[in-house]
């Protein structure tokens, strides 16, 4: 199969290839760095001030913890698409009435970035790389959950329509699945998505974000590790429907959900526009609105525990 490269670094204005790693705020440090590395298996790169830095199982960046008052999003980044400088993407983003900063904050040696809000007043962090990483699947060894990547951010927000737009025309991100009209899918690669947002009556950011794991086993496996450390599950294991992904959820020490996933759909030729084919789909699976019944949320396992999406 053919793969053809999405974005076109000429269709938007700064297209991004992959989420880089999320920024969080934390009352509890020392509990979210335990979980995140004993529990979960991520590996402690360093601490540049008062922040933590950590990495999944084949060393790419995942996760940012720095003291906090309150359990909170301080910032979402993503790598811009490689060819595309960062002089350019700042010029393109203020052309489209947008006001990208240079970052004031820590960043990685061999990075330039951006600093931009998104409009429900998300801070995001956009990276231009030296050198990109490449996530790749590796058997599950040692101790911990060790996944092998930061698959995808579910935020809650209150301007959907606006929010699409900017991430479509300003970060080069497709539609891939919505349910029902308020929750919508997007992807900036392959993979199904990478970004989801929920629309509620006031924007609280972070919903939930998830990692993702090798394969069904891997996914039992991190089940019985949570279960050692007496973390139980808020939700799974079972089958989405939009993306069609295997899924378990957790909550971590500052109370933040987790998702734990394997067996994303992937759309490996966009010029297609039909996501790759897996043994569980019912006949081809194209970008679509999923009625907001089941099986949508899962169509094998149990269902959403009450007010899980708001």
């Amino acid at each position: 199969m053919t793969t053809i490269p999405y974005p076109n670094p000429d269709d938007v204005a700064a297209p991004v290839s992959r989420i880089s790693h999320l920024s969080l705020k934390t009352p509890r440090l020392e509990a979210m760095v335990r979980h995140y590395t004993v529990i979960l298996g991520m590996t402690h790169v360093g601490t540049v001030g008062d922040t933590v830095h950590l990495a999944c199982s084949d060393g790419t960046p995942a996760l940012e913890l720095s003291p906090g008052d309150a359990p909170s999003l301080d910032h979402l980044a993503f790598d811009l698409h490689a060819g595309v400088d960062i002089d350019t993407a700042a010029r393109s983003l203020e052309k489209l009435g947008l006001s990208p900063a240079t970052w004031e904050g820590v960043a990685p040696a061999d990075t330039e970035s951006l600093r931009l809000t998104d409009p429900d007043g998300a801070v995001l962090q956009i990276m231009a790389r030296k050198q990109l990483y490449t996530a790749t699947s590796q058997p599950h060894e040692g101790i911990g959950v060790k996944p092998f990547k930061l698959g995808h951010v579910a935020s809650r927000v209150d301007k959907l329509s606006e929010v699409i737009g900017f991430y479509q025309s300003g970060l080069g991100f497709r539609f891939s699945d919505s349910i029902g009209d308020d929750f919508v899918f997007m992807r900036c690669n392959m993979d199904h998505h990478s970004v989801n947002f929920l629309r509620v009556g006031a924007p609280r950011h972070v919903h939930h974000f998830a990692f993702e794991l090798q394969d069904w086993g891997h996914v039992k496996l991190a089940a019985d590790e949570l279960w050692s450390y007496g973390i139980g599950l808020i939700w799974g294991p079972g089958r989405h429907g939009a993306g069609h992904n295997l899924f378990t959820y957790h909550y971590d020490p500052d109370g933040n959900i987790v998702e734990l996933f394997a067996e994303l759909d992937k759309m490996s030729n966009e010029g297609a526009g039909v996501f790759d084919w897996r043994p569980w789909h019912d006949g081809p699976q194209y970008p679509k609105r999923w009625d907001p019944a089941w099986p949508a949320n899962a169509p094998w396992g149990s269902h959403p525990p009450e007010k899980f999406l708001f």
